[in-house]
């Protein structure tokens, strides 16, 4: 009746549009405290000029802080606000900041990584740092220095005034600031006068109809009263805590994953949102975290790359040219005997026949032959054959044997007489000495007068650790690109000594039964190992033709692969039997015939070709790829042998150990049948 009086028409309040926050504030500004003979229209206006005059007065106060402030006039809420945060978290020495000094320091000085220990940088850093009125807040300088240089840039530096001045343009600031506060909440106070809805007091029907469907949704919904109460008191207790913004955010949009619209819980908003204040916090309060510079580090890790590659060729002509000044320059440097070793080796080359043979030739020319050439590269066998024993009896200063594990001692000896000192390179974990074309026959041809109580190891290697040699471990591997390649070797047969490379490409899991076209222009997609099953494969005599011609498509997949991509990826092939390495020769020779463009492509690599082994040959060998064939399978009955051939005989983790640590980048396993077949009961 009040509000129809003081507008002077007949009219009633449309309930439909009033909830209950509205008659909250209705309360708040129709203080129930007021006189009740106080007329609501002498309440209004009185709140009205009480409201015009707070106006009036921030407005006048506002213009006398812009004339008298030093800085860029504050002519806009936003600009107030802004003015406001900056105050609330910087102390009066941010107004006077040198900002753009330093951020030319610490966008190009202090990018070089040695000069973040220098006096001037940690002075810098203090000097911002100092600024915050927080002090257990983000120590990253540069982005409080961007705050601040953002603040000068709008409102600008004062100039010729002193830190005492500005703390009172602050406090009349902040006095400013109160007032506006007063005003804002004596404007929320009549707005739900402003707000409400009048109507003709001559309505029609409709709005009957509209407030009976109005009251029926209330009755409907009535059980779910509590819960509504609830989130009303916890939504404003969330605005209370200054998240009103993301509330109403919240209530208004749905979030959704952009690739395939799938919605995103509140939840995982959070969760992501606090570890990643959390890990900013972290990192903040770690200063080599905090500064390190991506772009300033790949350039480093870039030049030092180019510097290593340059020092490794320097390195290769420094060797080459200290060993060509070791030759003699002329003939005057040489001595008689030297003279006369060379005019021996001119006229056996001008010989046509009658050629004495080398064995005599490398006695007549010994001095010169190692004065040419300092390094000999020979086997057991080539020792013997050329080098007469008493005239290189101890005449190289050092014999070096590597793979010794597959050198008897018996075939050593003659060699490590004709050396001063020993030095003996091999791998206990792999393949001992072969001994295929050995007979017991051999015994008959044996001097019956010599001790055969004498026992020897089987290799070199074994007789050297045996008797005392002291050990030096290479512990660096360098062959594998990919850590999974040496990984499995490395626990179980080096006790993880070895230190590997990791690899930090992305890595396939997955076992993929089809070999599909590869890109090897981008070879990091390729897991270290691939399985590939090949199902309907079946042993027949000893060998799995079917496999065999699996693996011999992928052979000529993988020369294609190369071939579109422009790489030269080298392939070796392992087979487990030397049946199953005849059975892939000759299904892969079929294939061939009709890719004749592959056979040419592969017959045109020049370096590391392909080869196709079993496991006792294929030590010492190392390629890009390489391809396992295990071959062995079901028979066509369906029996599972637990025969695996050279596996199953001693040393046969040997075996298994070389042939897996072959590959460069990358290895397949072809298999007819899956782990889980294996019955060991």
């Amino acid at each position: 009746q009040e509000i129809s009086e003081y507008f002077d028409i007949e009219a009633v309040i449309n309930y439909s549009e009033i909830n209950f926050n509205s008659f909250r504030q209705l309360r708040q500004v129709y203080n129930p405290q007021v006189p009740a003979n106080t007329h609501i229209s002498t309440y209004l206006l009185q709140k009205l000029r009480t409201f015009s005059d707070k106006l009036q007065s921030f407005q006048n106060n506002l213009a006398a802080f812009n004339l008298k402030s030093n800085f860029a006039p504050i002519l806009t809420i936003k600009d107030f606000q802004e003015f406001k945060s900056f105050i609330d978290k910087y102390t009066p020495k941010a107004f006077l900041l040198e900002v753009d000094l330093l951020m030319s320091r610490f966008t190009t000085d202090y990018l070089v990584w040695n000069k973040r220990f220098s006096g001037v940088y940690r002075e810098d850093k203090r000097q911002i740092l100092s600024c915050r009125k927080n002090t257990q807040k983000n120590t990253n300088p540069m982005g409080h220095l961007n705050q601040i240089k953002t603040f000068q840039d709008k409102f600008g530096k004062p100039n010729q005034v002193n830190e005492a001045y500005l703390l009172t343009v602050v406090s009349e600031f902040q006095d400013l600031q109160r007032e506006w506060e007063e005003y804002r909440e004596l404007e929320h106070s009549i707005l739900p006068f402003l707000n409400v809805t009048l109507l003709p007091h001559q309505f029609e029907q409709s709005l009957w109809d509209q407030n009976h469907i109005f009251a029926q949704q209330w009755l409907d919904n009535l059980p779910y009263l509590n819960d509504w109460f609830e989130v009303q008191v916890r939504s404003h207790h969330i605005a209370d805590l200054g998240f009103k913004e993301l509330f109403d955010a919240l209530l208004d949009q749905q979030f959704y994953i952009p690739e395939d619209k799938t919605p995103i819980s509140y939840e995982l908003i959070f969760l992501h949102s606090f570890y990643a204040m959390w890990v900013e916090n972290l990192t903040d309060s770690l200063p080599p975290i905090a500064n390190f510079d991506k772009i300033f580090h790949e350039k480093y890790l870039k030049k030092f790359r180019q510097h290593d590659v340059e020092i490794l060729e320097m390195n290769q002509l420094r060797l080459a040219n200290y060993l060509v000044s070791l030759h003699p320059q002329s003939d005057l440097d040489l001595s008689p005997e030297l003279l006369e070793q060379i005019g021996f080796v001119r006229r056996e080359a001008k010989k046509k026949r009658n050629i004495k043979p080398l064995r005599q030739v490398f006695s007549k020319t010994q001095d010169l032959l190692t004065q040419i050439t300092p390094c000999f590269l020979m086997s057991p066998l080539s020792i013997a054959n050329y080098m007469d024993i008493i005239q290189y009896n101890q005449h190289f200063d050092v014999v070096v044997f590597d793979e010794a594990s597959q050198v008897t001692p018996e075939d050593a000896v003659g060699a490590i007489v004709r050396g001063k000192s020993l030095v003996v390179v091999g791998d206990s974990e792999q393949l001992p000495p072969t001994r295929f074309f050995t007979s017991k026959k051999v015994e008959d041809f044996m001097d019956p007068s010599l001790d055969t109580e004498i026992q020897t190891m089987d290799s070199l290697l074994d007789e050297c650790t045996g008797i005392g040699f002291r050990e030096k471990m290479l512990k660096f591997h360098y062959r594998s690109k990919k850590e999974g390649l040496i990984a499995f070797s490395n626990m179980r047969f080096y006790n993880g000594r070895l230190f590997s490379f990791p690899d930090i490409s992305r890595e396939a899991s997955e076992a993929d039964p089809e070999i599909k076209q590869e890109n090897y222009a981008q070879i990091n997609h390729l897991p270290a190992i691939q399985f590939v099953h090949v199902p309907k494969g079946v042993k027949i005599k000893g060998k799995n033709p079917i496999e065999a011609i699996a693996v011999a498509e992928a052979i000529i997949q993988h020369y294609q692969s190369n071939k579109s991509a422009n790489t030269t990826y080298s392939l070796g092939v392992v087979a487990f039997s030397m049946v199953q390495q005849e059975e892939i020769q000759s299904a892969l020779k079929k294939l061939l015939k009709t890719a004749p463009l592959v056979e040419e492509y592969m017959n045109a690599i020049q370096t590391e070709s392909l080869f196709i082994n079993n496991l006792e040959n294929v030590q010492g060998d190392e390629r890009d790829f390489i391809f396992f064939s295990i071959g062995y399978t079901k028979d066509a009955t369906g029996a599972m042998s637990l025969n695996f051939g050279p596996l199953n005989r001693s040393g046969g983790y040997r075996r298994l150990n070389v042939a897996i640590t072959r590959a460069r980048i990358h290895v397949k396993l072809f298999s007819s049948f899956l782990p889980s077949e294996i019955s060991i009961d």
